[in-house]
């Protein structure tokens, strides 16, 4: 069963592309782009929660602008424990229209409500949907499509450095039909279960 929260904190009238976690407090942090309109002001928010979802806490703000648009954040948070517990990352493509787009993430030590550390983990190019995820040591890998594959980079200590970018595996394009877009968007996940491929 669902139950309805109070809504998350907006600025502008457009919400979209959501995503959510839950560190290892139980602490829910929302991702989503508050928009006005394709090339017009908008931010990244993420507001928190300390009660499941039920009410919202301001939302922090880790890129607000107008020339650079920013595209499909992503949220994650570590588990507690260890140097980087509860640690919140977010990713997004920072797009100079008619130019490139570069990956960026940013991470929190305050569950989502402040962000530092701000990196370019890519080159610059024709790249869509990162996603950034955490390990359970520190461990921090975002994915995006790239040109012509699955781009992966990784940082050891809570995306304080990274790694040089490399190609997980490649993409065939699909040509866009009339009426959908077809983007081959990566996903990743991480074995935090304590098991045999932890």
């Amino acid at each position: 069963t669902w139950a309805d929260g109070v809504s998350s904190q907006t600025k502008y009238p457009l919400q979209i592309d959501p995503s959510i976690a839950i560190c290892g407090d139980g602490t829910v942090i929302a991702g989503f782009l508050d928009t006005a309109g394709e090339g017009y002001p908008h931010r990244i928010a993420t507001p928190r929660s300390t009660d499941h979802g039920l009410t919202w806490l301001a939302a922090g703000v880790p890129y607000e602008g107008w020339a650079i648009q920013a595209d499909r954040p992503w949220v994650a948070c570590a588990h507690s424990g260890g140097l980087y517990g509860n640690r919140a990352y977010v990713s997004w493509a920072s797009i100079d229209p008619g130019v490139e787009a570069t990956v960026e993430v940013a991470y929190s030590t305050d569950h989502g409500a402040t962000w530092q550390g701000q990196e370019t983990v890519s080159e610059p190019g024709d790249l869509k949907a990162p996603m950034v995820v955490a390990g359970p040591d520190g461990e921090v890998y975002a994915v995006w499509q790239g040109e012509t594959g699955v781009e992966l980079a990784r940082s050891a200590d809570g995306a304080g450095t990274w790694e040089n970018v490399r190609t997980a595996a490649p993409i065939v394009n699909i040509d866009f039909g009339p009426h959908y877009r077809r983007w081959s968007f990566p996903t990743i996940a991480v074995d935090t279960s304590g098991g045999d491929h932890h």
